[in-house]
């Protein structure tokens, strides 16, 4: 529901009531804030539409690894952890 009158800069982001430049793009900085403030948000490597494929195996990959890993953590905590009970005579009364 933004109203747009006038002129719009190349590579920016327009938003509010009225419409105003929210952030813009600025060659070999990155997305900046149009007010100034902090947040800029530098541009990141991108990866070419032909290894998109490699990348997310690649990506698909490592969590796999880094779940079982964690799978692996878990599953030595419980054994390690539950399969240890006090001894009776270690128990303190309580009001002692």
């Amino acid at each position: 529901g933004s109203v747009v009158r006038g002129e719009i800069p190349d590579h920016a982001v327009i938003g509010g009531v009225p419409a105003r430049v929210i952030r813009r793009y600025v060659p070999d900085v990155g997305w900046e804030r149009a007010d100034g403030g902090p947040g800029v948000k530098p541009v990141r490597e991108t990866v070419a539409p032909e290894d998109l494929a490699d990348k997310l195996a690649e990506l698909t990959a490592q969590e796999a690894v880094e779940a079982a890993e964690a799978v692996a953590a878990a599953a030595e905590h419980r054994s390690g952890g539950s399969s240890r009970s006090p001894s009776a005579g270690s128990r303190t009364p309580a009001g002692a």
